[in-house]
């Protein structure tokens, strides 16, 4: 792998034009302003280029030459209005970044004795983090009061049904007992009989 990379270098030296080996990260919230401002080693340039380039497409940004007679500035595409070049093409203003600017970004810079200089910068562009993390938070709220208000009614269904079954086994306990007491003390009611006499002594006059 070290001499497949030291050869790549050695190829891109006698071709004038350097690998971008330093490569940049930058993450970026949805609608935030980014400014692209990676170092030069030369700054004197000849031409300066910046490209872009993401799973859906790739195109040039800008292209900013520069010459004793005249100095040529392009922004191309769908770029044009979306985006500025500023410090003579070394430095590209991103404002109110979306989704589909999410990928890479490569100065290419021509030095006047014509070696090149590149430099990528990774952008990825991704919801705000605190919004998510807001909405995380009220999620485990919701859950945890949810998770409360299932145990509560479990708890009081629990109690309701302790009660009703003390109810139930006092209300048996109750019936037993009295009819224990009206089985063994039934009511004896003695029949008095009215007695008129003996009559086979009767005496008539």
């Amino acid at each position: 792998m070290y001499f497949i990379l030291q050869a790549t270098v050695l190829l891109a030296h006698s071709m004038n034009v350097l690998p971008c080996a330093n490569e940049l990260s930058i993450n970026a919230t949805l609608g935030e302003d980014v400014l692209l401002n990676p170092n030069c080693t030369d700054c004197d340039a000849l031409s300066i280029e910046w490209k872009f380039s993401s799973n859906l497409m790739t195109s040039c940004i800008s292209s900013y030459i520069m010459s004793k007679e005249t100095i040529s500035k392009i922004v191309f595409g769908a770029f044009e209005g979306r985006v500025s070049i500023l410090r003579n093409g070394l430095h590209l203003w991103l404002p109110s970044v979306h989704i589909n600017d999410t990928g890479k970004y490569t100065r290419i810079l021509t030095t006047l004795n014509g070696m090149e200089q590149c430099v990528s910068i990774t952008v990825n562009v991704k919801e705000d983090y605190r919004k998510a993390e807001t909405f995380e938070i009220n999620q485990t709220k919701d859950n945890g009061l949810k998770t409360t208000i299932s145990l509560s009614v479990s708890i009081v269904g629990v109690i309701l049904g302790v009660i009703i079954i003390l109810l139930w086994i006092k209300r048996k306990s109750a019936w037993r007992a009295t009819s224990r007491v009206n089985r063994f003390s039934l009511p004896t009611k003695s029949t008095e009989y009215p007695i008129y006499g003996n009559w086979n002594g009767s005496r008539y006059t």
